[in-house]
């Protein structure tokens, strides 16, 4: 008899694994001081893994920025990560479903913070199943377009959308109201909107070949040649590092992501700057050399100002 066959993704952890790769770009991102990916144009400072504990229900990344130099308001996104997050809508342990839920109870107890754009929502998914996510994202962009969940639902109409987007409303809509466990259209409406507008997607391509981990491969490829090793190296260490930090529920910065480095794999990261000033000092050299100008063994600029200082 021919046994059943099933998903190799189902018994070898991918969802866990492409978990640990997405939250590697996160870190070597903070690492390099670079924008957090999706929601916010702010640099990242501080990286949170799996912080259920610490009150975020989309747990398994939260994204912590600096705050604008003429503000004293950070920002914070919390992001679930899903290898592959089919639109079901009916079943209350269905995955899309879970994340509904989650995003009303982070709604709901951030909900100051949601209004005013300081908390926002992400979803980081890596096989777009069904082709779904450019619409799911175009349906987010629309809500924060609208203030009032009326006017955001008149977008809706037929023949003011495609057929598909229609669709995928009344699923997105039907999920939240099995989440919420209620059948009220307007309380429906009003959730739909509050969810959808802080919400952003991110299609993460993290596998080997993927664009977003030969993005960070190259991103880290001079931090990692300071440091006498490669930058696949580099990333692969911090996939190992972010299952350490997940499992204890951690928030890092990157002062601390260096030291562990630095702590268990004997990795020493030369310091944040230091190839930009490398560049600089070679830069003041070939000018001397142009100008030939040197005093006191000092190279100078055109003006007569030193340069190597």
């Amino acid at each position: 008899m021919t046994e059943r066959l099933i998903s190799t993704q189902a018994t070898s952890g991918a969802g866990t694994i492409f978990e640990y790769r997405v939250a590697a770009i996160m870190l070597g991102r903070l690492l390099r001081s670079a924008h957090v990916p999706v929601g916010t144009s702010q640099p990242l400072v501080r990286v949170g893994l799996q912080r259920r504990n610490a009150g975020y229900p989309l747990d398994d990344i939260v994204a912590h920025t600096l705050p604008r130099e003429a503000s004293l308001v950070a920002q914070t996104i919390q992001i679930q990560v899903k290898v592959s997050l089919p639109i079901a809508t009916k079943n209350e342990d269905a995955a899309f479903v879970k994340v509904m839920a989650a995003a009303l109870d982070a709604c709901r107890m951030y909900r100051a913070e949601v209004r005013a754009g300081a908390m926002l929502l992400g979803l980081a998914v890596g096989e777009d199943s069904g082709a779904v996510l450019p619409d799911l994202a175009y349906l987010a962009g629309k809500a924060r377009a609208h203030v009032s969940p009326q006017s955001f639902e008149e977008q809706f109409r037929p023949g003011a959308v495609s057929g598909k987007r229609r669709t995928l409303y009344a699923n997105v809509s039907a999920a939240v109201a099995t989440a919420a466990a209620t059948d009220d259209p307007l309380l429906v409406l009003s959730m739909v909107h509050e969810v959808l507008a802080s919400l952003h997607i991110w299609h993460v391509a993290a596998g080997h070949d993927g664009v977003e981990w030969r993005a960070e491969l190259d991103a880290l490829a001079e931090t990692a040649r300071g440091a006498g090793i490669t930058a696949s190296d580099l990333l692969n260490q911090l996939c190992l590092l972010a299952e350490a930090f997940a499992e204890h529920g951690g928030l890092v910065d990157a002062a601390h992501v260096r030291r562990e480095l630095l702590s268990k794999y004997s990795i020493d990261l030369p310091p944040p700057g230091a190839s930009q000033q490398g560049r600089l000092r070679g830069l003041t050299v070939n000018i001397g050399q142009i100008n030939g100008s040197v005093y006191n063994g000092e190279v100078m600029n055109f003006y007569g100002h030193s340069l190597d200082r």
